[in-house]
């Protein structure tokens, strides 16, 4: 509550200072022009610094397009967020407004030529995090579901195991409209002049009565005149294709060129045109922060399945040790390990662990243990012991003396992608490689690697077709062990006898 406290009043004697040195003309100076919006955010941005830097004040500036523009002021843990705004509606992007937040709202004004009576004049908005949310008790359900769907659709293990090409990612877009603070705060100049001779040294009106007159109450009129302005700025027009959009109900994307802080260029797109051009912007030297967004969450994701090495700072998959509970071990500056074969599941063991294994053997000479952790009576006590490997060594070497693999085309033992701590044949998921049904090992089903050339070196077999019945240029499927015509052929048609 103290640190609150403190917080506040820091925050007052901030928004004191910007007061003094933020005029009307500055305000409305900073209005969007030409859709660089960026341009004029970068500039009262600027202002804000400026004045912390004027009161000696300590601070961290965020980075383009993340939350809190300035954090930790003072050194007290107050965050201020920034906001400029041409219209009665702030979008806070992806970041919910919280008590600990404590905003800035550059209002650029509104001037009406035929009814003048009605202009809002530039101003400026403090306002704590909490009073955007205080009357949507609603946000806090919102925000739990979406961060369901999110994990349900969009990163960790459930996204890996969704079908198909399609991805997606739930981002909320929150937003407040203002007008109840920009009506408290808007006085005419005549109601201005009135109040102030009645609160002047000669005023016949008790201190109780001229604090009253002075409490700020949302003005009707001002409400409706800010209604009409929020409709008018509810759409922008594509750069693209030309269709207005609804700035309420759908998403604008924003690219540009150059520094995000200063963009010499800027394009405002539909979501359609913005996903369809994407390849084609980014040739162009085009930025968007979403981009940026994407790859951070990708990085994430990726990240949670990687580890770095301490010592030698390379980046590996994550590893647990099944024997003595450890985890992530550098295969490099610790060893590979290999396959457990002392307790016949075969999970992935460490290099410590994995070179007990051989320790134990050597007690016990009368047995041996097969690859698959099956124990069995050695036939010779005499016969040398089996040389141990590691998983990774049998990636490499072929160990099992009656291992068959096709050849021209040739199969592999174990795919490219396979995974020597996690495959097994039975848990591999077949993808670009598959399992042959001729050999022991795998073919790259690329349409020439699932083909087996019979009559040819070194198999020199004779075959049939199994649909012409030829018996010259016969090829043997690896998939399903059928033989054809390596030229394709017509059931129809008879083979020429000499």
């Amino acid at each position: 509550m103290e640190q609150e406290q403190q917080q506040q009043a820091l925050f007052n004697r901030v928004t004191k200072k910007l007061d003094e040195v933020v005029n009307e003309d500055f305000i409305q100076s900073t209005k969007t022009e030409k859709g660089n919006t960026q341009i004029s955010e970068r500039v009262v941005i600027e202002k804000i610094k400026e004045v912390l830097t004027l009161l000696e004040l300590t601070f961290e500036e965020a980075g383009s397009q993340q939350s809190k523009d300035f954090r930790n002021v003072g050194g007290i843990g107050l965050n201020i967020e920034i906001k400029k705004t041409d219209s009665p509606v702030i979008y806070f992007n992806d970041t919910c407004p919280t008590k600990d937040i404590y905003y800035v709202v550059f209002f650029t004004g509104k001037v009406y030529k035929r009814t003048p009576e009605k202009n809002i004049p530039p101003t400026l908005l403090y306002i704590n995090g909490e009073e955007f949310v205080k009357d949507s008790p609603w946000i806090i359900d919102y925000i739990i579901e979406l961060t369901q769907l999110k994990d349900k659709y969009a990163r960790g293990e459930n996204k890996k195991n969704l079908a198909g090409i399609m991805e997606v990612y739930p981002r909320p877009t929150f937003k407040a409209n203002i007008s109840k603070f920009l009506a408290m705060k808007v006085i005419t100049k005549a109601e201005k002049t009135e109040l102030e001779a009645m609160t002047t040294h000669d005023s016949i009106l008790p201190q109780d009565m001229v604090q009253e007159s002075v409490a700020p109450v949302p003005d009707t009129e001002v409400l409706e005149t800010l209604q009409e302005e929020e409709d008018e700025c509810r759409h922008v027009e594509c750069k693209e294709c030309g269709i207005q959009i609804d700035c309420y109900n759908n998403n604008i994307n924003i690219v540009y060129k150059g520094d995000s802080g200063n963009p010499t260029e800027e394009l405002v797109l539909c979501t359609m045109c913005f996903e369809d051009t994407k390849d084609e912007l980014i040739q162009q030297d085009y930025k968007c922060d979403d981009w940026d967004i994407d790859e951070e969450e990708e990085e994430e994701d990726k990240e949670s399945y990687e580890f770095k090495c301490p010592a030698c700072n390379l980046v590996q998959s994550t590893n647990w040790c099944f024997s003595c509970d450890t985890n992530n071990l550098c295969q490099y500056c610790v060893g590979i390990g290999g396959n457990d074969t002392t307790q016949g599941h075969g999970e992935w063991v460490c290099q410590k662990c994995f070179d007990k294994q051989s320790e134990k053997r050597s007690e016990n000479s009368d047995y041996e243990y097969s690859e698959e952790g099956e124990e069995f009576e050695s036939e010779s006590d005499s016969e040398p012991e089996k040389e141990e490997t590691s998983v990774n060594d049998s990636l490499h070497e072929d160990k099992k003396e009656n291992i068959k693999l096709c050849v021209n085309m040739d199969c592999e033992q174990y795919p490219s992608d396979w995974d020597s701590q996690e495959d097994t044949e039975d848990t591999y998921q077949e993808g670009q490689w598959k399992k042959c049904c001729l050999c022991d090992g795998y073919f790259n089903d690329d349409g020439m690697g699932d083909i087996l050339y019979v009559q040819e070196e070194p198999n020199n077999k004779e075959a049939e077709c199994g649909l012409c019945g030829k018996t010259k240029d016969i090829v043997q499927m690896k998939g399903t062990g059928e033989y054809l015509c390596g030229n394709a052929c017509d059931e129809s048609e008879e083979e020429e006898e000499d």
